[in-house]
């Protein structure tokens, strides 16, 4: 039997880099991978025929019901819900339980839900933790500049600057109401709340750069949208000499740029705290009414482990403080991420896999899934797959059809995805032990 393996991903700014490190430790266990799109899994699956398939997602993925039939499914989980027990309870209601075989935790806490909750059974439930968060294993030896600190701000909004929100205002506050169980809103709440979060922080964030600009001697800001957030739209903070915008390949290598970061329910906190990086919470800049209508399974347990300053006076007080360690957050990461750990989570998945490839549990001999008209076409061409994600790039520029995967969900091979694989021989060059 030829053990072939397809790594399924969403989104690449959050996912690519963490599929290369599953790709290297797969590849040294003797398994061939390819890294895919989850648009073109029907026609990648259909090509390769493979053994086993690990997803990202569960929902959304209709290839699925055939697939699990004819190859194993791995359910790797790209949200973390950074520890928020609720937030797993919500979400996993969208998700088709049985449409994967296993389900790779990030840690202890999301397996403990699983089981405890009765989402998944204890057969399926393995804790590897996720190659997303493999850059925590990572020395770097990037020293920062200790005359003039860099301040970072890091965001994680999910409407106003979505990279696929809707162009009207009206379609997209329908939305988010029709979307509130995705953590948007709770009861008795509606979408303007979200809205009125959202307003407040990008608020914040022009304050901040407003009183450093108009300091006495100002420092240098580097602002990182998150991944699936549209960088343009934060185009009007660099009217401020001191403020530069820029998405980084990962958090990582953005977090080698900055001394302390300003942020709110942002799992970049804790990247920040693993590199000894201060964090100052800015979730008391916010009034007090937006922060009761802020969504529990938004809440974690991060933000008030850190410096929780009720002005932006006391905010930059605390920029020049030591570094500090808590033991709380050690515990978290242990916990919730299963960092540290004797392996990276990449080698713990690949031996998973490994020692699972050779029994297949019942899957039926391979069949190839059945595809729409445009997806059969596109099969016969070498490379179809990522000729069909071409294809939707070009549809949505030019029609406004489909979803704009250009921007983010992984238009595999395009330009970044150099990018990332630039970074991640880098990575193996000042870091071989890693790999």
């Amino acid at each position: 039997m030829s053990n072939k393996v397809l790594i399924l991903i969403d989104s690449n700014n959050r996912e690519y880099l963490a599929a290369l490190f599953l790709q290297e430790a797969l590849n040294a266990k003797g398994i061939q991978s390819k890294i895919i799109n989850r648009f073109a899994l029907g026609i990648s699956f259909n090509k390769y025929k493979p053994t086993a398939v690990i997803v990202s997602k569960l929902h959304k993925i209709p290839e699925l019901e055939h697939i699990i039939k004819h190859a194993q499914v791995y359910f790797l989980p790209a949200e973390s819900f950074t520890g928020s027990n609720q937030a797993i309870i919500d979400f996993s209601k969208q998700w088709p339980k049985h449409l994967c075989d296993y389900i790779l935790c990030w840690g202890k806490n999301d397996y403990d839900v699983y089981l405890n909750e009765n989402i998944f059974p204890k057969e399926k439930l393995l804790i590897t933790g996720n190659p997303i968060v493999e850059i925590w294993h990572i020395n770097s030896k990037h020293k920062k500049s200790q005359s003039n600190k860099t301040i970072g701000i890091t965001t994680s909004m999910r409407a106003l600057t979505h990279i696929n929100r809707p162009l009207s205002p009206v379609h997209q506050i329908c939305n988010v109401e029709d979307n509130g169980s995705s953590g948007f809103f709770d009861p008795p709440y509606h979408a303007e709340n979200w809205f009125f979060f959202e307003a407040a922080w990008i608020r914040i964030i022009y304050d901040i750069c407003k009183k450093n600009e108009f300091s006495e001697s100002p420092k240098n800001i580097i602002i990182r949208p998150h991944p699936l957030e549209n960088k343009k739209d934060y185009a009007y903070f660099e009217k401020f000499d001191h403020v530069k915008i820029d998405q980084f390949l990962n958090i990582d290598e953005y977090l080698n740029k900055v001394d302390i970061l300003f942020s709110f329910i942002s799992t970049s906190q804790l990247d920040a705290y693993l590199k000894k990086v201060n964090v100052i919470s800015i979730a008391n800049l916010f009034p007090k009414i937006v922060q009761q209508g802020i969504p529990k399974s938004m809440l974690t347990n991060l933000s008030p482990q850190f410096e929780n300053p009720n002005s932006l006076d006391e905010a930059f007080a605390l920029i020049d403080q030591p570094f500090k360690n808590i033991p709380q957050l050690d515990d978290f990461a242990k916990k919730v991420f299963n960092f540290p750990d004797t392996k990276r989570p990449s080698t713990n998945i690949a031996e998973f896999i490994r020692q699972n490839l050779d029994h297949p549990n019942g899957k039926k001999k391979f069949h190839k899934t059945k595809l729409s008209t445009i997806k059969l076409a596109f099969s016969f061409f070498h490379r179809g797959d990522d000729l069909f994600i071409l294809f939707r790039d070009l549809r949505f520029r030019l029609l406004k059809k489909g979803d704009g995967v250009y921007n983010s969900y992984c238009a595999h091979l395009f330009q970044r995805n150099k990018m990332y694989k630039k970074y991640f021989h880098q990575i193996k060059e000042y870091d071989r032990e890693l790999l």
